[in-house]
């Protein structure tokens, strides 16, 4: 039990930590472009690799940016079939469909196995699925950042603990 939360609390703090990355824009009085934002993000997410989810995907321009490298694969999520398929058309006029992708999602539950995700990020102030399913879906070292909109604009980030069993699981 210790470990669990000695973990979390670890996690919670570098995402803290981190959130001054993307504030700076803000107390600049500078609203960040897709790849400014995008590289906060990942430094606040703490991950070098791997899966990264764009929830609430909009039209596309941040999910793009969070390419970044060839160490992530990215896909974006939107409720709305409008705003996915606008999306999709950011992503082929970056030439960037392949490893970088949209698709619908029906608001609640995601498309993933369990620890799977690698960095979450959560722009629908409205969303209907709850932190344990973003636990879920989240890899060991694994964080969430829930953003204020699609700018990159962020309120808060909880990761998965790395060692112990996932939070909400019985062991």
């Amino acid at each position: 039990m210790r470990g669990r939360y000695g973990s979390l609390r670890r996690m919670l703090w570098t995402v803290a930590s981190s959130l001054t990355a993307a504030s700076l824009f803000a107390a600049a009085g500078a609203v960040p472009g897709p790849g400014e934002a995008a590289r906060a993000l990942l430094a606040a997410g703490g991950v070098t690799g791997g899966l990264v989810v764009h929830v609430g995907c909009g039209e596309g321009e941040l999910t793009v940016a969070l390419r970044a490298d060839g160490r992530f694969l990215v896909q974006g999520l939107d409720a709305d079939p409008e705003r996915v398929a606008t999306a999709r058309e950011t992503i082929r006029a970056a030439g960037a469909y392949g490893p970088v992708s949209a698709m619908p999602w029906d608001g609640e539950h995601l498309p993933y196995a369990d620890n799977l995700v690698n960095l979450l990020l959560v722009s629908v102030p409205d969303c209907r699925a709850a932190a344990g399913e973003f636990l879920r879906v989240l890899a060991p070292r694994g964080a969430c950042l829930l953003l204020r909109d699609g700018n990159g604009d962020l309120l808060a980030g909880f990761g998965q603990p790395v060692d112990d069993a996932p939070l909400g699981y019985a062991r």
